[in-house]
């Protein structure tokens, strides 16, 4: 019975330290991109997005295939929304 529970403590524990380094991750870029001119960081929204997407949750190998596929819609945008600020 001690098993089961200590095991759901661990994957609690391996949540709370992937949400914190979510967490530092943002912060982190959150100074450079207060340099970037706005339609810059407005950009780096959807990669950021997906990037941040992944790393909160475990993804099944099966998977690898549409998560590159998503980070190519991600790319997309941003080349999308980089193209029609700077024009």
């Amino acid at each position: 019975m001690a098993a089961p529970v200590a095991a759901g403590r661990a994957a609690r524990d391996r949540g709370r330290d992937r949400a914190a380094g979510i967490a530092a991750a943002a912060v982190a870029l959150a100074e450079p991109l207060a340099w970037l001119p706005p339609a810059a960081a407005a950009a780096a929204v959807p990669g950021a997005a997906v990037a941040a997407a992944l790393g909160a949750v475990r993804v099944n190998p099966r998977r690898l295939r549409q998560i590159g596929w998503t980070l190519v819609v991600a790319d997309a945008a941003t080349l999308v929304l980089l193209v029609a600020a700077f024009r």
